[in-house]
């Protein structure tokens, strides 16, 4: 199932919406977080992407690991960005699992929360690092796969 789509490995097709999503998620998140007045009208837009995210994340994590086998496992670029893909399949799935928490908590159905409500700031902030960590760790997954790619096909 995660390994290849009409004879493409699966990683290169959805890879790409990851690093695409998770850094977009992210930035609506800090957005969500801060801005109690836009909550609102980010919360099921937010939510949406926050499943979207952890479901691409989780496959792009998945297929990666499946290419690793096709590929065999003896570089060693590879394996550090298998590496930082399962980190980043991992921190995909809790942050959607965050940002519903947080979509739920902050903004409970039918009535407004307190900016000041202790458990609103908590998770406000606890959202932001959140945000902040799955953008770091798209960076770096990012980076290694394109090292391992790329790495010896460009020269400075």
């Amino acid at each position: 199932m995660f390994d290849l789509f009409d004879g493409l490995p699966v990683h290169a097709l959805v890879v790409h919406a990851v690093v695409v999503l998770a850094p977009l998620t992210a930035l609506l998140a800090v957005l969500y977080a801060v801005a109690p007045a836009r909550r609102l009208g980010l919360r099921w837009p937010l939510a949406l992407l926050a499943v979207a995210t952890g479901v691409t994340g989780f496959v792009a994590g998945e297929s990666g690991e499946k290419l690793e086998h096709r590929l065999g496992g003896g570089n060693p670029t590879l394996h550090e960005h298998t590496e930082a893909g399962d980190l980043l399949k991992v921190a995909c799935v809790i942050f959607m699992v965050l940002v519903l928490l947080a979509v739920f908590l902050l903004l409970p159905a039918g009535r407004r929360v307190e900016a000041r409500n202790p458990l609103a700031m908590i998770t406000a902030v606890v959202l932001v690092l959140a945000s902040v960590a799955v953008c770091y760790q798209t960076v770096v997954t990012g980076h290694t796969g394109a090292r391992a790619v790329w790495g010896d096909q460009i020269t400075p």
